[in-house]
């Protein structure tokens, strides 16, 4: 077999996509011709920006991964035979890391044939059909997951995640995302009467750290608002050390036919080399955080409340639409169920 890799760009050098303005909706950005008998196994996507509107307030938004690319493996791969389509459904989690909004990736991706109708031209939008919905249906990854422990310790906040592979198809996991009742300790985040080198911006940086403007005009470290308007922590899987073990609770489950794997907090700083965790049909993983979880160079650093009948929500974000939400109440033992992941955290 052999295998190439094709380098296609959009007309102009570059296509824009609005992400909230293609939900069910599919969009032409590209075409290329291949030779009959080919197949198709990845499309990798070059990112030269992501920006994110919140309030009307448009910011940088870095993704979270090594580089600047990110790859949608094929769920089906047949032969390509006349006019092709490969749907791609992207379907990313923008979360707040401690300095800056960040995008985890996730995708479904099928191959079909063309419909016509004005598909293979640039630009041209439609909603995607009753076919096109149920080849992505059938490509969706399938997990399942639970929140086995949570503890703090002084500033040390400690968990353990379960995920388990239960589709037919390899998922890639991105991340462990988490809300709830969280309480910050030190720290020193006034604001401060540095002004902006340009009017027009609404975000400056000083050496790495970056600024924000507030409502009153002051400014602030971005870190140090991001630490009162985060959504969702998240957290990515790393690869572990060899003394690697699960670790186990009163009110956690047995877990002891899984691997085992840790998790590092998420920011713009990460140099962990993330690019995810493969889980094959039936594998399943304890994931464990044991450190703290602090807001750039701020000095705050967040903890969860672990007291009976606290709720926190748990985001597993993985490829090929196997992402799913958790609603855990904390008690004796930590009772989950499973929830939507809700849009505006999306």
């Amino acid at each position: 077999m052999n295998t190439q890799t094709l380098t296609v760009t959009p007309g102009g050098g570059s296509a824009m996509l609005g992400l909230l303005g293609l939900q069910n909706i599919s969009q032409t950005i590209a075409s290329v011709n291949l030779p009959d008998g080919s197949v198709i196994y990845s499309v990798t996507f070059s990112v030269s920006s992501i920006a994110i509107d919140v309030d009307g307030t448009i910011s940088p938004v870095s993704l979270a991964v090594d580089g600047n690319t990110f790859t949608v493996t094929m769920a089906n791969v047949p032969v390509l035979h006349g006019t092709n389509v490969a749907l791609l459904e992207l379907n990313p989690v923008v979360v707040n890391s401690p300095d800056g909004y960040t995008l985890v990736p996730s995708s479904v991706g099928v191959l079909r044939q063309s419909e016509g109708q004005g598909e293979n031209t640039i630009g041209w939008r439609h909603s995607l059909s009753g076919n096109d919905g149920k080849f992505l249906q059938s490509a969706r990854g399938s997990l399942s997951a639970n929140l086995l422990s949570l503890s703090a310790s002084g500033s040390t906040t400690t968990f353990t995640v379960q995920v388990t592979n239960t589709g037919t198809t390899a998922v890639n996991l991105q991340a462990i995302g988490m809300t709830g009742s969280f309480t910050a300790q030190g720290g020193s985040c006034q604001s401060g009467t540095t002004t902006s080198t340009s009017s027009s911006t609404e975000t400056f940086t000083v050496g790495n750290q970056p600024w924000t403007k507030l409502l009153g005009g002051d400014w602030q470290k971005f870190s140090c608002w991001m630490a009162d308007h985060w959504n969702i922590l998240a957290f990515v899987p790393v690869l572990p050390s060899a003394s690697t073990t699960t670790s186990t609770t009163s009110t956690s489950t047995s877990s002891t036919a899984c691997g085992s794997g840790e998790l590092a907090l998420l920011s713009r700083q990460f140099g962990g080399g993330f690019s995810g965790l493969s889980l094959s049909p039936g594998q399943c993983v304890d994931l464990k955080f044991s450190g703290q979880i602090s807001f750039g160079d701020t000095g705050l650093t967040i903890v969860p409340t672990t007291t009976a009948g606290t709720m926190y929500h748990v985001y597993v974000m993985a490829t090929n639409g196997a992402s799913l939400g958790l609603a855990c109440t904390l008690g004796t033992s930590i009772s989950c169920t499973v929830q939507q992941i809700p849009f505006e955290e999306r």
